[in-house]
């Protein structure tokens, strides 16, 4: 998956999808996203675009982060 902010969508970070559903997801990141940050979530392999929030920002190892997105469009739209 490839996160960016929406107010500057040319910096994308790749990040690595976990525990997906219909209303959200949980991805590793290695930049820290703030709970409230808007999302805009993109697949290049599928063409998936869609817009989400972030929920949370946990620390893990290696310098890495768990972030909970809940979308705000849902994947199959």
């Amino acid at each position: 998956m490839e996160l960016a902010r929406p107010h500057d969508p040319q910096l994308k970070e790749t990040a690595i999808a976990q525990n997906v559903s219909a209303r959200g997801m949980r991805v590793a990141t290695e930049d820290v996203w703030l709970p409230g940050d808007p999302v805009l979530l993109s697949s290049p392999e599928s063409g998936l675009r869609t817009q989400a929030r972030v929920v949370y920002c946990k620390r893990m190892e290696n310098n890495r982060f768990a972030v909970g997105l809940e979308l705000l469009a849902s994947l199959g739209e």
